[in-house]
């Protein structure tokens, strides 16, 4: 921790080298987390990370002059919003027709599917694997019983792979082996396996969430989860209707033993776990039905405060789907790498034009601007309370100049998971602790860090 990932490659390189695995001889270690330890590269590919590109990604490990790398950047740069968005629907429509959902998810661990509609609504049951684990990935027919019967399947009939059930669900072993447990799986294995085979391959690389071994180019290594997850839809008909959805999010701290990441050291964007599943599971939406039968304005307006993934905006979404389809959300995050991944995730569920994100400190109550971005009125950018309350206003068509910037609250629904575990303030003098501070940093990044009481960011909220 107190060194960085530069220092930590040769430990995990040897051990990949000698074979040795520091718990069990036995078993080769399969787990993502050790080649993403030992790799020299993964900095620059966690910043890679939801960030669509076409073609090859320029230094990281490929071949070529320095005119081939500059066309290849040129690529990347030109990309815009409409062939990122189309790339994103790709990668949806492969999840669909793999059956990447919850339900699939527990079906293939023999998890009880009775009362699926109760808590949890996401596979948090599943732990990724970490560094130098003796586990290993499960064969990638332990779920083949669920196939589809019907042979059809959403991916054209039989084919070489066996009837199309099968190899849907085999599909589903592979992302869940990558996506979910976080191991490393071979790129012949994903031809064969994975539905759209190496154009898939690629796509994941294109949208930076896997890329080839940087030890042994066989093997593809996730360096994100996609987690999948239900959320109940509100509906004045009283069924128990679920969309389901699915968010990007960095790697578990089990398995990347930090919270920070790339080559800026960004903050993690917080896996899904049962904290934030159980706050989506309390959104006070029965409220909003019940105004909902006399609403004929525009769409409601959610404001998420300390965003991360997106996941309470974009559960809130999906819920009002049917009663309010207009709904917006407007997402706020310290963190540039989260504003990102909300983006990225919002794309991901259909929900693009829908969400807006904001980078803002909630601590100092100032706007921040994005890296590359010049701030040309003050480095702390400007008040987050009066961008919030124009922007809210815009996005419901209104004329920011006809309402008072006093008026008001434009939010229907406000929503926060912020930040609370109290963590020691730091020194005046950085080198006094020996390390121990960036050792804090580090293993309690921005979306676990609450300040010295852990409540400094809750009460930048209620301000």
């Amino acid at each position: 921790l107190n060194h960085g990932h530069s220092a930590a490659v040769p430990l995990y390189r040897s051990l990949l080298r000698d074979g040795s695995n520091p718990i069990n001889n036995d078993e080769e270690d399969l787990s993502a987390a050790t080649r993403i330890a030992a790799a020299i590269g993964s900095p620059s590919r966690h910043d890679a990370a939801c960030r669509p590109v076409v073609g090859p990604r320029p230094n990281d490990g490929g071949e070529g002059d320095d005119k081939e790398q500059e066309e290849q950047q040129q690529q990347h740069d030109d990309i815009n919003d409409d062939g990122a968005e189309k790339m994103i629907q790709k990668l949806r429509t492969v999840l669909q027709q793999s059956g990447y959902d919850r339900i699939n998810v527990a079906k293939l661990f023999g998890v009880a599917t009775e009362n699926m509609n109760s808590y949890p609504w996401g596979p948090t049951y599943l732990t990724p694997v970490g560094a130098g684990s003796d586990r290993q990935p499960p064969p990638l027919s332990f779920g083949t019983e669920y196939a589809d019967d019907s042979g059809d399947g959403g991916c054209g009939g039989e084919g070489e792979h066996g009837d199309a059930g099968t190899m849907i669900n085999t599909s589903l072993s592979c992302l869940v082996t990558m996506f979910l447990l976080g191991f490393i799986v071979k790129r012949s294995t994903l031809e064969q396996h994975l539905l759209g085979g190496s154009n898939t391959i690629n796509l994941f690389e294109s949208l930076g969430l896997a890329f080839p071994c940087e030890i042994d180019p066989s093997y593809i290594v996730p360096y994100v989860h996609l987690f999948p997850m239900d959320v109940p839809v509100l509906s004045n008909n009283e069924d128990d209707t679920m969309e389901s959805i699915v968010l990007v999010t960095d790697l578990h701290p089990a398995a990347l033993s930090r919270t920070t990441v790339g080559t800026n050291e960004d903050g993690a964007v917080m896996y899904i776990g049962p904290d934030s599943l159980a706050l989506v599971q309390h959104l006070p939406l029965d409220i909003e039905l019940k105004k909902s039968q006399n609403r004929i304005e525009a769409g409601r307006c959610i404001l998420d405060l300390c965003t991360g993934s997106g996941i309470q905006a974009i559960s809130t979404l999906a819920a009002l789907g049917r009663v309010d389809p207009h709904a917006r959300a407007i997402c706020v995050d310290v963190n540039e790498r989260a504003t990102r991944f909300v983006t990225f995730n919002a794309m991901l569920n259909g929900l693009g034009d829908r969400v807006q994100v904001i980078k803002g400190d909630l601590i100092t109550c100032r706007s921040l601007p994005m890296r590359g971005e010049d701030d040309c009125a003050t480095t702390q950018g400007e008040d987050l309370v009066g961008l919030l309350r124009r922007t809210a206003i815009l996005a419901q068509n209104k004329d920011v100049s006809s309402t008072a910037t006093t008026g008001p609250c434009p939010f229907d629904i406000i929503l926060a998971n912020p930040p609370f575990i109290p963590v020691p303030p730091r020194n005046a003098d950085a080198k006094a602790d020996g390390g121990m501070r960036r050792s804090i940093d580090l293993r309690y990044g921005l979306f676990s860090s609450g300040g010295a009481d852990g409540e400094v960011c809750l009460r930048g909220i209620l301000r």
